[in-house]
């Protein structure tokens, strides 16, 4: 075990086996469809209402502290708010390139933490969007994804409640990041 834990060995399936039947288990080898998993997902995601996704997602908590910055909602977070069983982990925006200092004093404020893809974690990169890095941030009012472009898309209006969003409508490519930034 030692060997095995430390890396000097591997394992074959014949001592897999009798490590697994010495803890009461064993190994079971299915097949499923690609992606069965996903159908599950969308199922369980279009049982839940569109309120509770909005909340658990804080979409109106982050937008009323993005104030008057210009942006359209994106992504999942659109998809979402066209009737579309996605899953949504962040909110997702557009900004146009001309706000982004805007856009960084915001993160600021917020006490925005820039995903770190090397550490796999949230921090030690500044939040500057023209900076390197993924455009994808956890604030004291949620997390945030942001697509940069150098103007806003077309958008649509979508209601919800008492509340208007404006969205990139569905099958729309939405804002793309220009080559060179």
């Amino acid at each position: 075990m030692a060997r095995i834990e430390r890396g000097d060995r591997v394992p074959g399936i014949p001592l897999v086996e009798r490590l697994f039947a010495a803890l009461g288990l064993q190994i079971a080898v299915t097949a499923e469809e690609l992606d069965s998993h996903l159908d599950a997902r969308m199922d369980a995601l279009a049982a839940r209402s569109l309120d509770d996704r909005i909340d658990e997602l804080g979409l109106d908590q982050l937008l009323n502290r993005l104030g008057d910055l210009p942006h359209l909602l994106t992504g999942s977070t659109a998809a979402l708010l066209q009737g579309a069983p996605v899953p949504a982990d962040a909110v997702e925006i557009a900004v146009r390139w001309g706000d982004s200092a805007r856009f960084t004093a915001w993160l600021e404020a917020a006490y925005g933490q820039r995903w770190n893809a090397r550490w796999r974690e949230f921090g030690g990169l500044y939040p500057a969007p023209e900076k390197p890095g993924e455009h994808y941030w956890s604030t004291r009012y949620g997390k945030i994804r942001a697509q940069m472009c150098d103007e806003l898309p077309e958008a649509i209006e979508v209601r919800h409640g008492n509340r208007s969003y404006r969205v990139v409508p569905l099958g729309h490519g939405g804002a793309d990041r220009p080559a060179g930034r």
